[in-house]
């Protein structure tokens, strides 16, 4: 079973219309996490599904350009091979960049780009909460899949 989105990191989210606030209306939940719900916006009442314990956000994916969308759905392809072709790349990137982010004992973060979750898994050992954010949704299961951290939406 999937772990589920994190309530904590509720008020982290807003609507893409507007940004402001959502609402939870859960279908399937636990105290701290929910599996399946919806969002709503409080004030242009734009919806936003959570499944499977991932929010899903980028609506209009109609309005995108085509390189974008050829760039989504090559990432989504890759998603399973991602982290093997990066390998190389660990030593270098990951512990430079957890250095710079500096002390994250007892913060919220946000990662933009999350991809797969290399460094979602970093931060999220020293963090209270990450909140991963990616365009790739194939990217977001695998790292879902293979992480599963309680404090990582």
């Amino acid at each position: 079973m999937k772990i589920g989105f994190p309530r904590q990191l509720l008020p982290t989210l807003v609507c893409q219309v507007d940004a402001e606030p959502l609402t939870v209306h859960a279908v399937v939940a636990n105290d701290s996490h929910i599996i399946d719900g919806t969002l709503a916006c409080s004030s242009c009442a734009a919806t936003y599904p959570i499944i499977d314990g991932i929010a899903y956000l980028l609506g209009g994916q109609e309005q995108l350009s085509d390189v974008m969308k050829t760039e989504i759905t090559s990432r989504d392809a890759q998603a399973h091979r991602y982290n093997e072709k990066l390998q190389t790349r660990y030593a270098k990137e990951v512990p430079s960049t957890l250095r710079a982010l500096g002390d994250i004992v007892s913060k919220k973060i946000i990662e933009y780009g999350s991809g797969t979750g290399r460094f979602t898994k970093e931060i999220a050992r020293k963090a209270d909460f990450v909140l991963a954010i990616d365009f790739s949704l194939a990217s977001l299961e695998w790292a879902q899949d293979n992480l599963q951290l309680d404090n990582v939406g």
